[in-house]
């Protein structure tokens, strides 16, 4: 197989504790030409140096050049994207990903490269299909594309795609390898946008007539945004704001297309509008570009708020099982050394030295918990 060089762009704010599994997937790929670029959109503390001297340990032989790259102000993903594509891509192709973003197996940059080699002419971006997680990557949540989607690519039908647009606003900017030749002709027409960086790539594929070559290879595990920034307030307000530049976005599509809006859409427009006005949010005053970074701490006590009826379901069978066996043992214990018969008192003893160490252990999880995560 030829092994044409891929710039794997990684694009990171105040996420570097996501940003090392990724690296790892891209270490472990079996693509031999790649050139891995991070670039860092001024967090609150990003270790430039550290990162790179970890990677000099570490770098295998498929990595052909590393750049870590940090801007000196807050951009906005477009903007960082532009820069830094500008000023260090030199792959034939490209592939951007957020931190977090982990490959689904070793060899999907090899696959990848093989669907655009079969028919290298006629296409100018691979789509492939982007499991998404919830914050952990523990739990699947969905696939990013729906099989109407994939089927209006597969007919590149502009208007087909665009209106199923729930699943454009959603789609992961890792879903994408990008030809670097279109790149370099049509990339400084998305400044106009600050943070959509794959909505806006991949209208202008559709806009610019482009042909997007669907491929059945799941390639990345994305961690889902909308379940990370929900957790505080002033990260719901963030991606409220990236939501109405999404349908932004979009409108100025279907207008340069002479397209309608359609139902589902409208829906769309309409439940945005709605969570605007609850939250009373003027949109156009949000400092987008000073994101507040949250401590674990403060993710942890949100989380537990957000979710402590679940959790509570969950641990409660627990709870019990372990209550339960606790009693049996106490009693065991009793009547094993004093040989006593079972009577009320030892039932009422069990259970109160039962309360008093299940109590006391709670607190001390939680202590530890709040005192000690990084």
């Amino acid at each position: 197989m030829n092994y044409p060089q891929i710039s794997v762009i990684i694009l990171t704010h105040n996420s570097f504790r996501y940003l090392l599994e990724s690296i790892e997937s891209i270490l472990e790929q079996t693509y031999n030409n790649i050139q891995l670029i991070i670039s860092d959109d001024n967090s609150a503390s990003f270790p430039a140096e550290a990162l790179i001297n970890r990677l000099t340990v570490k770098r295998t032989s498929n990595l052909e050049q590393i750049i870590v790259h940090e801007t000196e102000y807050s951009r906005g993903k477009i903007q960082q994207l532009s820069e830094v594509f500008h000023r260090y891509c030199n792959g034939k192709y490209v592939m951007f990903m957020d931190a977090g973003d982990v490959f689904y197996s070793k060899t999907t940059l090899e696959e990848l490269i093989r669907v655009f080699q079969k028919d290298s002419d006629n296409i100018d971006a691979v789509l492939s299909q982007v499991k998404l997680y919830d914050e952990w990557m523990l739990h699947f949540k969905r696939d990013s594309l729906t099989q109407e989607a994939i089927h209006a690519v597969q007919d590149n039908k502009a208007y087909n795609l665009v209106h199923n647009s729930p699943v454009l606003i959603r789609l992961p900017l890792a879903s994408m390898i990008i030809k670097k030749d279109w790149l370099e002709l049509n990339i400084e027409g998305l400044k106009s946008y600050k943070e959509c960086a794959s909505l806006a790539l991949q209208l202008a594929l559709l806009k610019e007539g482009m042909h997007i070559k669907y491929s059945n290879i799941i390639s990345i595990k994305h961690q889902d945004e909308e379940f990370r920034k929900m957790l505080t307030q002033s990260e719901y307000k963030y991606h409220l704001f990236v939501r109405q530049e999404q349908i932004s976005c979009i409108k100025t599509f279907l207008k340069s297309e002479n397209l309608e809006i359609n139902e589902e859409f409208s829906k769309i427009i309409q439940q945005h509008d709605d969570d605007v006005s609850k939250e009373n949010i003027v949109l156009n005053k949000i400092k987008m570009f000073k994101r507040n970074t949250v401590s674990p701490k403060e993710r942890w006590i949100n989380l537990l708020k957000r979710h402590k009826d679940t959790l509570y379901q969950y641990s409660r069978k627990k709870y019990i099982v372990c209550a339960l066996s606790c009693f049996v043992y106490i009693l065991m214990i009793n009547i094993a050394v004093y040989k006593l018969p079972l009577s009320y008192v030892h039932v009422l003893l069990g259970i109160s030295l039962l309360l008093i160490f299940f109590i006391t252990l709670s607190m001390f999880i939680l202590y530890l918990i709040f005192k000690y995560r990084k």
